[in-house]
């Protein structure tokens, strides 16, 4: 999540429960009105999504839903190296509704640092959702499931980033009787929480349907980096690099887990 993100991989089980009392959404929806029809939908074929006129006998879908829906690993980025199974049903989410907790342990063995970095990247995560979600829609009546982040790490006081440090983790999410949704990373180290924390950002998406952020309603993912070492070289020996430019890069390899 930004430079917190990219520090946090070079400085493990996260639980995650989201509380859900709006509807469930399948492959796509009728969310406008017929004043708000909209003018293009998408649908998914062997090629990927498709541009099509939204008509009363297609189904409406945003372009972000249909990416999400329309291949085995959601527009993941990178593809999962482990067993993955994503749900072709999609539910909205809280943007608003979002809490965390940590679960690592007694907090007297627990390395304040590993705390602190976790709660920066709770509201890292919460605010890159917020920024998702288009402006003009901000106040008004927001629907979906709450979400809740209990973070739990096998061994929290491993801070330092060496080529040996256990970088996988677990995704489970599915949706409780209690109509609440509960997802849970488990992750050996801080690193593979991360990653965890980052694949989970990924499938939820703005729809600009049902102007909602939506997620996929049931998610199983087993991931590890495939490479030990990932890098990037910026030649600002013979090119001029801003420090924005060097920042938004730095960014970037955060998605790179």
């Amino acid at each position: 999540f930004q430079r917190i993100k990219w520090k946090m991989f070079h400085e493990g089980a996260l639980v995650i429960l989201l509380g859900c009392f709006t509807l469930t959404l399948g492959h796509g929806h009728h969310a406008h009105t017929q004043e708000e029809q909209p003018i293009w939908t998408y649908q998914c074929t062997d090629r990927g999504c498709a541009k099509v006129p939204a008509t009363e006998n297609n189904t409406w879908q945003s372009l972000e839903v249909c990416k999400l829906l329309c291949t085995e690993f959601a527009a993941l980025w990178p593809k999962p190296t482990g067993q993955i199974n994503i749900s072709s049903n999609t539910l909205m989410l809280n943007r608003y509704s979002i809490d965390i907790e940590l679960m690592m342990g007694s907090p007297r063995v627990v390395n304040e640092k590993s705390r602190n970095l976790l709660y920066q990247m709770g509201d890292l995560f919460k605010q890159h959702i917020n920024d998702k979600f288009y402006e003009e829609e901000a106040g008004k009546t927001v629907r979906g499931c709450s979400l809740t982040i209990y973070m739990n790490i096998e061994n929290p006081d491993i801070v330092s980033f060496a080529q040996n440090v256990n970088e996988s983790y677990k995704l489970i999410t599915k949706l409780a009787p209690d109509g609440r949704m509960n997802a849970t990373i488990i992750a050996p180290t801080l690193f593979g929480a991360r990653h965890g924390l980052e694949t989970l950002e990924q499938l939820i998406v703005y729809d600009s349907v049902s102007r909602s952020m939506v997620m996929p309603s049931q998610v199983y993912i087993e991931d590890a980096p495939f490479y030990p070492y990932r890098g990037i070289l910026l030649d600002t020996a013979r090119n001029f690099i801003s420090v924005p430019v060097i920042e938004r890069t730095i960014d970037a390899m955060a998605a790179n887990k």
